[in-house]
């Protein structure tokens, strides 16, 4: 059997701040333009590549409307060469002293009327083909749709959410610190991050600290990057361990511990080669595998690492 030895060491004094796991970018999807939605492309939990097809509009009413703006463009353009030929006419009458000056000036407002016309028909026309490449909706970037809000038939109001995306990729954990242990984070540092119902510990880089506090609260925001290897859920809880101090303890490898009865404890070898079970009272797991004792060694204590279950107080130990 293997043996270790009690440590004395400063320990970390952690401050647990609970948060979760989010996306670095998340937006919610909204129509630029009022229409029935003719076709939902995607469903709740589906992932997209970059310019897949999201939401499209039904484009009747659309390509109704740019149809009668082409209609009114050409009459328009029509009325214009009209006042143009009219301005050419009373000009040649006048040079020729056949005809009035103001006849002439009034075919003049004319042509300027029907430029201005040209004009206002040219710009509707313009914007309601540009409007025509609201009427299908693309993810911006690869995706995962996390919220859907709208089915085929509905009727798209400007500005109204239809879907909610996150990018896929890198993730943030996201938290609130109290403002006294903001001082302690700088972005680019690192931290240890712990998730619900997970027993490994993930160092995280900080991307954000943000401190202007809530004045509800007292705390202020910290964002720090997930390794990209990772594939979290959104809204995972867990908790980030920061450091804001040390303090003189013991500590013991995670593997010296076993439970005899209900209590927790560990077997210590004797200078006579007997094992004797101590109980002792268990602080927390750090992140090394260490486990801090609060009572029931000295600290020169040798253990036994991964005791035997039929391992008994009184067991004797072969010395070499």
């Amino acid at each position: 059997m293997a043996l270790a030895t009690v440590e004395r060491r400063a320990i970390p004094l952690v401050y647990e701040s609970p948060g979760h796991v989010m996306a670095r970018e998340s937006i919610a999807v909204a129509s630029r333009i009022t229409g029935f939605v003719e076709q939902v492309a995607v469903e709740i939990g589906d992932v997209v590549e970059k310019g897949a097809l999201l939401v499209a509009l039904d484009d009747t009413q659309i390509e109704r409307s740019i149809a009668e703006a082409e209609a009114a463009l050409a009459a328009a353009r029509l009325d214009m060469e009209d006042a143009r030929r009219d301005v050419a006419k009373y000009q040649a009458l006048l040079e020729k002293q056949t005809g009035s000056r103001e006849r002439l000036e009034k075919s003049r407002l004319r042509l300027d009327l029907a430029r201005v016309e040209v004009e206002r028909a040219t710009a509707v026309l313009r914007s309601l083909k540009a409007e025509r490449v609201y009427i299908r909706m693309v993810s911006p970037f690869k995706a995962r749709i996390t919220g859907r809000s709208v089915d085929p038939g509905a009727l798209a109001t400007v500005g109204a959410p239809l879907l909610h995306l996150e990018r896929v990729g890198q993730q943030e954990f996201e938290t609130r610190l109290p403002r006294r242990f903001l001082g302690h984070l700088a972005p680019a540092g690192s931290v240890m991050i712990r998730l619900d119902g997970g027993t490994e510990w993930i160092r995280a880089i900080v991307s954000h600290v943000v401190e202007v506090v809530d004045p509800n609260s007292g705390t202020g925001l910290v964002r720090a990057i997930l390794p990209e290897a990772l594939t979290i859920p959104s809204g995972t809880f867990g908790t980030l361990h920061l450091t804001v101090g040390h303090d003189d303890g013991m500590v013991v490898p995670k593997a010296t511990l076993t439970l005899r009865a209900g209590v927790t404890g560990c077997f210590q070898q004797t200078a006579d080669g007997t094992l004797r079970f101590r109980a002792v009272r268990t602080g927390r797991n750090l992140a090394d595998g260490q486990v801090e004792i609060h009572s029931g060694l000295n600290g020169d204590e040798e253990l036994v690492v991964d005791p035997p279950r039929l391992l008994r107080d009184g067991d004797r130990m072969a010395m070499p």
